[in-house]
C-alpha cells in the first residue's frame, strides 16, 4: 500500500508507516512488518509499543503459522488469532517456547494480581513481581474457566505438585485440588 505518512526519524533508525504493514530501519537494514502481525504492530503503537522495534522479518514457523521478533518480545500469528507475547517472551522461552508450548491463544491479561497468557492448554501466570508458574491440566482448564489472573484465584504462587493422592496448586487468592472426585 502506499505511505500513510512521511518518514519518521528516531534513534532506532527511523520507520515509514504504509497502509498495509511498517517497514522500521534498523542500521543499515530495512525490517518489513505486514499482514495480521503488522496490523497488531500498528495497534499496539508500533516501534513506541512494549515490544520496541523489530530485530529480524517475519519468519515461516510452519503452514498457516508465523511469527516475528522484536527487541520487547514477538508477536505470532495462525488461524486461532494473531497475539503479541511482552512480558511472557522470557518464560515462554524457558518454559519451552513454540516448540513445547505453542503459539498463544490470547492476549496477555493484567489485573492488580499479576498477568496471564494462554498457550493451548497452558497458561504461564505470575503475581505482581513474583515468579512464572505453568497451570496446566484439570487445574489450569478450571483456572481459565475463572478468569485466570482477572478472576478470583489471581495469579500463581507455587508450581503444580501431587501431595497426599492429589493434585494442588496455590495461587493469591485461593488453593484448587484435584483428585479423583474432580476439581
Amino acid at each position: 500500500g502506499w505511505p500513510t505518512g512521511a518518514k519518521t526519524p528516531q534513534a532506532a533508525g527511523g520507520y515509514v508507516a504504509f497502509a498495509g504493514g511498517w517497514v522500521q530501519r534498523a542500521g543499515t537494514t530495512l525490517i518489513l512488518v505486514n499482514g495480521s502481525i503488522g496490523a497488531l504492530y500498528s495497534a499496539m503503537g508500533g516501534n513506541t509499543s512494549a515490544l520496541g522495534v523489530p530485530t529480524g522479518a517475519e519468519v515461516t514457523v510452519s503452514a498457516g503459522r508465523w511469527s516475528q521478533a522484536f527487541q520487547g518480545g514477538s508477536i505470532y500469528s495462525a488461524a486461532t488469532g494473531t497475539f503479541a507475547v511482552t512480558s511472557m517472551a522470557g518464560a515462554h522461552a524457558q518454559f519451552g517456547g513454540v516448540a513445547r508450548l505453542g503459539f498463544p491463544t490470547g492476549a496477555e491479561q493484567v489485573s492488580s494480581a499479576g498477568s496471564s497468557q494462554q498457550f493451548g492448554a497452558v497458561t504461564l501466570a505470575r503475581a505482581t513481581g513474583g515468579a512464572v508458574f505453568e497451570v496446566r491440566g484439570a487445574i489450569g482448564a478450571y483456572y481459565v474457566a475463572n478468569g485466570a489472573v482477572t478472576g478470583i484465584l489471581g495469579a500463581p504462587t507455587s508450581a503444580e505438585r501431587y501431595v497426599g493422592g492429589v493434585w494442588t496448586q496455590d495461587f493469591t487468592g485461593g488453593k484448587v485440588v484435584y483428585g479423583s472426585a474432580g476439581t
